[in-house]
């Protein structure tokens, strides 16, 4: 494995030392939900998943869907690849859905390298959109717009 790998649990070796990578998506849940673009819009409907009684749109839903830690890195760090649903409940609720994906945009570029996300210690360093799709719910109909966001942390 060398100096560093990544081991069963997200453990690591840094340096001779021993690390298990905390989990980072509470924090990154917290700071979508508490970040001064989106309280207004989604006041505070983020979820890891859709609840099964969800009455007020926006609400949004993250997800990991791949990334890891940085094998270089001189400090332990994860590059985190989420996916960001943001919903609505019919037609009418589609420009409401695009300006929490654009509020949502902002913050990225607007992070603060160092910023800590959440109550357990998440450190943003950077957060990367790179898509952001029209994809409807073929079920249901409502709105959505799929982001694909790269979220660089260290732990």
């Amino acid at each position: 494995m060398g100096a560093y790998g990544v081991g069963p649990y997200g453990a690591g070796v840094y340096g001779g030392t021993q690390i298990k990578f905390p989990d980072a998506m509470p924090d990154i849940k917290y700071w979508l939900k508490h970040h001064p673009y989106l309280a207004t819009l989604s006041a505070g409907r983020v979820f890891f998943n859709i609840p099964p009684k969800v009455k007020t749109a926006p609400f949004i839903r993250i997800y990991r869907s791949g990334g890891g830690p940085q094998i270089d890195s001189e400090v332990p760090m994860s590059d985190l690849r989420l996916g960001i649903d943001v919903w609505g409940m019919s037609g009418r609720d589609y420009d409401v859905v695009r300006q929490t994906v654009l509020a949502i945009e902002s913050a990225a570029h607007d992070l603060d390298p160092g910023t800590v996300l959440g109550p357990t210690g998440t450190v943003g360093q950077n957060i990367s959109v790179t898509t952001a799709l029209d994809t409807p719910d073929p079920d249901t109909g409502w709105p959505r717009i799929a982001m694909d966001v790269i979220f660089t942390v260290r732990v």
